[in-house]
């Protein structure tokens, strides 16, 4: 297939080791179907990181053109079993467009301080208007708490739609659903100019975003809506809160 074409911004490339920003040809093309059973078309990939607020602000107007936007935090700075209670502020999070476009905002070394960049975050977060997704909702939110964001209405959750498709499964990897729903494989290697940890966010907010849609078209066809809509997904919001405050037991 086509390359996939991985784009940073000038802002960003001076804080990833990229002189002058550029572009990277040497990635396999994420491709996907609109339908499952239909032939995979190639979608580019253009990954960008942020680390000012003007590239930000561009990012946020971006929001308000999408029907539907992903978000996928670096929580790696806490325990991979960490509860939402343990968790730490996370290092950056991405955004999905669901076109192949995302966006990686590093609060690490963002201008100004993380602090520049978490009140806008938080507009765009709990805005009602702009539907979100993620991949593991429950795991999002118990980083994103610690900066006093809690994203709503999240209206899909990945993982949770590839459950109640596939109720056998005892796990749900991006990349396992990835191959399922879209015919795409996770790409090979990294690009010059990303670490994997940036890299990886970037592609599972990407891929979450794309595989949104298409598994919500599928609990619809498969007549589990009431299910997912009403029972399902609100358990998100039960468990965090479990998490974050404890759970007597008698």
């Amino acid at each position: 297939g086509d390359d996939a074409v991985v784009a940073v911004s000038q802002a960003a490339s001076r804080d990833i080791g990229i002189g002058g920003g550029g572009l990277f040809d040497n990635l396999p093309t994420h491709t996907g179907p609109s339908t499952i059973g239909t032939n995979a078309t190639a979608v580019k990939s253009h990954y960008t990181v942020i680390t000012t607020r003007a590239e930000l602000d561009k990012l946020i107007r971006r929001l308000f053109e999408v029907e539907q936007f992903s978000f996928h935090v670096n929580d790696t700075n806490s325990n991979e079993r960490s509860s939402c209670y343990d968790k730490l502020p996370p290092l950056g999070v991405a955004i999905g467009l669901g076109n192949g476009e995302a966006s990686y905002i590093d609060l690490e070394n963002f201008d100004g301080g993380r602090d520049e960049a978490i009140p806008p975050l938080k507009d765009v977060f709990t805005n009602i208007y702009l539907d979100k997704c993620a991949h593991d909702a429950k795991r999002n939110f118990g980083a994103l708490l610690k900066l006093g964001i809690k994203p709503e209405p999240v209206k899909d959750d990945v993982m949770i739609a590839a459950y109640l498709l596939d109720p056998g499964r005892t796990n749900y990897p991006i990349d396992f659903l990835a191959q399922a729903y879209l015919d795409t494989d996770i790409a090979r290697s990294v690009p010059e100019g990303f670490d994997e940890v940036t890299f990886r966010i970037l592609e599972t907010a990407d891929l979450t975003s794309r595989l949104a849609p298409v598994l919500r078209g599928l609990i619809r066809s498969n007549k589990l809506e009431k299910i997912y809509a009403d029972i399902e997904m609100p358990t998100i919001d039960v468990l965090t809160e479990i998490e974050l405050v404890g759970m007597k037991v008698d």
